[in-house]
C-alpha cells in the first residue's frame, strides 16, 4: 500500500496516502472529506460508501452491520491496493 491513491469518484478529488493500516475513515477526516460516522467499529453502518475499485481489508474482525455488494465500511478497514470509492 506505500504510496497509494484513493480516487474520489463524485469529489473529483485524489487523495495520496503514504502511511500503512490507518483505518480509511481516519484518512479521509484528515483530508476534510465530509464522511458520516458513529460508532467507529462497524456495527452502525453509517459510515458505508461504495467501493468502484481496488481492495480493502476489514482489520481484525469482520464488520457486523449488513452491507450489500459493493458497500464497505470506512470507519475499520484499511486499503490494500489504490481505490476508488463513491461517498
Amino acid at each position: 500500500m506505500l504510496n497509494s491513491h484513493i480516487i474520489l469518484i463524485n469529489k473529483n478529488k485524489k487523495i495520496f496516502v503514504k502511511k500503512r493500516k490507518i483505518f480509511l475513515l481516519k484518512i479521509l477526516l484528515a483530508n476534510d472529506i465530509k464522511t458520516e460516522y458513529q460508532c467507529k467499529k462497524g456495527y452502525c453502518g453509517i459510515c458505508r460508501i461504495f467501493l468502484k475499485k481496488g481492495k480493502i481489508l476489514y482489520k481484525n474482525f469482520i464488520p457486523l452491520a449488513f452491507l450489500k455488494p459493493g458497500e464497505i465500511l470506512p470507519c475499520c478497514c484499511i486499503i490494500d491496493t489504490n481505490i476508488e470509492i463513491k461517498i
